[in-house]
């Protein structure tokens, strides 16, 4: 016959750490428990009446308040209090408010067994402490008898319900062959994998070529992807999930895994599986590229016109220097120009970068008629023209465009101070021509 289940309260000891001095102990012996029972289920009562549950379903799980995976810390701390006998030291003949097994401050455990209604064993836990390298906690039995058991028990017991949950949101060992991302302001984004490169396949546009970075960070996202936090007591509409500002489809072959993304502040992202309640917050890194603004995928250099294939090139400003490459050097009608000081000139227009790309029309960002200034570059068989338009940041950013193209970008102060660059500023020192 077995013994009384009690047996397993000792069980549950196998951690701990707090206690600034070793406890009075009665001279009651030292005895061990035999932990045969298996116990599938923890209900954790804080003295306030908060509960949480774990519940071992092939893996311990959290399912109350809300079901989320258990921290592999505390799964592994688990599994070794439940697979092996817990021993413990006699009783404690001290105030017990000193280990926090007072009523105000112990916290409640029930233990159970597979398809148990009924607690099998119930127990206080007070703080942890530790001996050297032993770890130990400080429990009280329901009928207020307290021991120094050999446990770690009330790192898992006291622990926070955030430490408690995995900050682990997805792991794949293999990269997704599709991703899919509906912006409900920006529309729709889709990449697939053909052969071994990734290609944007909607939207389809023109002149898109495709940020290897921002790519490389999305499926990123979808092989290793960890939490910062969690949402708290926050709602669905404080994380702007209702409705998500985007919803994101990853295909594992035939399998699907289906995110909602909210972005309710600047560098605040919100990310939760479809279909349930627990919310994550996720760095900016991740959140911007999942929230699936499409022009975040753009690569910055539109265009790359080769330095040697320039032969001439027109600067905005009221001066509006026309320059001409004659030889190896440069000149402004007459005057000859020093060539370390166009290089670097020509180099920010013939490869320009923006710093990014806006969802703004050419009227509203002061371009095409409206333009501030026009940068000019000539091959010989092309002419390209760049429209600095109006600025839109404290620090002098600008939006801009290719004359040809559809896209804006924003472009730093110190591009519209170059194209406004002035003969003086530009001429060669005496001594050299």
């Amino acid at each position: 016959m077995k013994k009384p289940f009690s047996l397993i309260l000792g069980a549950l000891m196998m951690l701990g750490s707090g206690c600034p001095k070793e406890p009075t102990k009665t001279s009651a012996p030292p005895f061990k428990i035999s932990m045969k029972e298996k116990i599938e289920r923890v209900e954790i009562t804080k003295p306030k009446g908060e509960k949480i549950v774990l519940e071992k379903k092939g893996r311990w799980t959290i399912v109350e308040p809300l079901e989320a995976k258990l921290a592999e810390t505390y799964e592994n701390k688990l599994n070794t209090m439940f697979g092996q006998d817990i021993s413990m030291d006699g009783a404690l003949s001290e105030k017990l408010d000193r280990y926090d097994l007072s009523d105000g401050s112990a916290y409640k455990v029930a233990l159970f067994t597979k398809g148990g209604s009924k607690a099998a064993s119930e127990f206080f836990v007070g703080k942890e402490s530790s001996t050297g390298k032993e770890q130990r906690s400080y429990i009280k039995t329901m009928n207020g008898k307290a021991f120094v058991a050999k446990s770690d028990i009330a790192s898992v017991v006291r622990a926070s319900l955030d430490n408690l949950r995995s900050h682990v949101v997805f792991h794949s060992v293999k990269e997704p062959n599709s991703i899919e991302i509906q912006n409900r302001k920006d529309g729709h984004v889709k990449f697939e994998k053909k052969a071994s490169k990734w290609e944007m396949t909607l939207p389809q546009k023109e002149a898109f070529h495709i940020a290897p970075l921002e790519v490389k960070q999305l499926i990123e996202t979808f092989t290793h992807l960890n939490a910062a936090g969690f949402s708290g007591r926050k709602t669905d509409k404080e994380m702007d999930l209702d409705p998500p500002l985007s919803t994101v489809v990853a295909m594992f072959g035939k399998d699907k895994v289906e995110y909602e993304i909210g972005n309710p502040a600047k560098k605040i992202y919100y990310l939760r599986e479809k279909g349930s309640k627990l919310a994550y917050r996720i760095t900016k890194g991740p959140g911007r590229v999942l929230a699936g603004d499409y022009l975040i995928f753009k690569h910055r250099v539109e265009k790359t016109i080769p330095l040697k294939d320039i032969k001439s090139f027109q600067l905005a400003g009221k001066e509006s220097l026309i320059i001409k490459k004659k030889g190896k050097r440069w000149f402004a009608g007459k005057a000859a120009l020093d060539g370390s000081k166009i290089a670097p000139l020509l180099g920010s227009f013939a490869k320009m970068t923006a710093i990014s790309w806006k969802e703004k029309s050419i009227e509203d960002a002061g371009l095409g008629k409206k333009s501030a200034g026009k940068i000019t570059l000539k091959t010989d068989d092309k002419t390209y023209v760049f429209e600095i338009g109006s600025v839109f940041k404290k620090d002098g950013s600008r939006y801009a465009r290719w004359a040809d193209s559809d896209y804006v970008m924003e472009i730093p102060k110190y591009i519209w101070e170059r194209a406004t660059t002035g003969l003086d500023a530009l001429k060669a020192p005496k001594n050299k021509g």
